[in-house]
């Protein structure tokens, strides 16, 4: 095999945990193409070639590779970038090193600290605001279940939508993906079977009582809340959030919308993120009390550190230009 153009800089003498970075269009590239499965965690991604096309002998081998501790960062414009591992990019096929050092870029970066901490000290960082919400979504379910059927039908603890994740594009069509999926994560999660038996499931619409309908599952949380005892202040800032994701969610569903880069996407995403978190962490405060459990928080969760994405913490003078200290080190 001739040695490609990333193999060629690791036998110069590079080192191997140089950080390279690169366009994010080309990342995009790859987690929307199905032949890749991809775990992320908000910080950094984890690519590899699915098995069935791993054992396809007509996929030329080019394609075939996996890539480890993607870290996700910002360039000097606000936009997007990636960076990968020059050792892991010297496993790839030179074609694909070839590709890869099209993207590569050239300009003033910036990675996440959260990345850095990982790659740096071996440790998981602070939690996301997305790993958060899930925790939430499954603590919420431990406190609220009725023989075996909880309120949320799912927690996705298991198998996380890629796509509730921090925006790989500042764009309108990215947040407007995103917030379809956190609205089928939250309104749409709302488990209808939870309340047979608390409530009544269907209302009349008029007045002589023969038209009838069932009540909407946001409707239902509302009026179950309101039964056992938690504060109005806190359902109203419960329900506000779930019914703003929806609402967010209803003008791509019902026009067709122009798509535009915008750094503001990432910073609305970071919003109303950490609304539904906070509005969360005051509901599950409150059903603690109502149903008098005590519940063993993660340690992360009862000192509330979490770790925000933002524009401010990614981009400062110490991570500019960012090289791992493996590689500082032997400069």
């Amino acid at each position: 095999m001739v040695e490609g153009y990333y193999t060629q800089k690791l036998t110069n003498g590079e080192c191997p945990y140089k950080l390279v970075y690169f366009e994010v269009d080309l990342l995009r590239n790859i987690i929307d193409n199905p032949r890749y499965v991809i775990s992320n965690n908000s910080f950094k991604y984890n690519i590899s070639i699915t098995e069935k096309y791993d054992n396809d002998e007509t996929l030329d081998e080019k394609y075939k590779f996996i890539l480890d501790n993607v870290g996700l960062g910002f360039d000097e414009n606000n936009e997007r970038i990636f960076a990968v591992l020059l050792k892991e990019l010297s496993e790839l096929h030179p074609e694909m090193q070839k590709r890869f050092s099209v993207y590569e870029l050239k300009k003033k970066t910036y990675i996440d600290p959260s990345y850095i901490k990982s790659m740096n000290e071996g440790e998981w960082p602070d939690p996301s605001l997305f790993s958060a919400i899930l925790y939430q979504i499954e603590q919420i379910n431990n406190l609220c279940s009725n023989n075996d059927v909880t309120l949320f039908k799912s927690d996705y603890k298991n198998k996380p939508p890629i796509e509730f994740n921090i925006l790989v594009l500042s764009t309108k069509k990215e947040y407007d993906n995103f917030i379809k999926v956190f609205d089928i994560m939250l309104s749409d999660n709302i488990n209808q079977k939870f309340f047979e038996g608390k409530l009544d499931l269907i209302e009349f619409t008029n007045e002589d009582g023969t038209k009838e309908k069932y009540k909407g599952t946001i409707a239902l949380l509302k009026e179950w809340l309101g039964k056992i005892g938690v504060s109005q202040e806190i359902i109203q800032k419960t329900i506000k959030i779930i019914k703003k994701v929806r609402s967010q969610r209803s003008k791509p569903s019902h026009n067709i919308r122009d798509n535009e880069f915008n750094i503001k996407y990432v910073q609305n995403q970071n919003n109303i993120v950490l609304e539904v978190y906070n509005a969360f962490r005051l509901l599950i405060d409150e059903l603690s009390r109502i149903k008098e459990i005590k519940v063993k928080h993660s340690t992360w969760y009862v000192e509330n550190r979490i770790a925000i994405q933002s524009l401010e913490e990614i981009k400062n003078k110490d991570n500019e230009n960012y090289q791992l200290k493996i590689c500082q080190s032997s400069q």
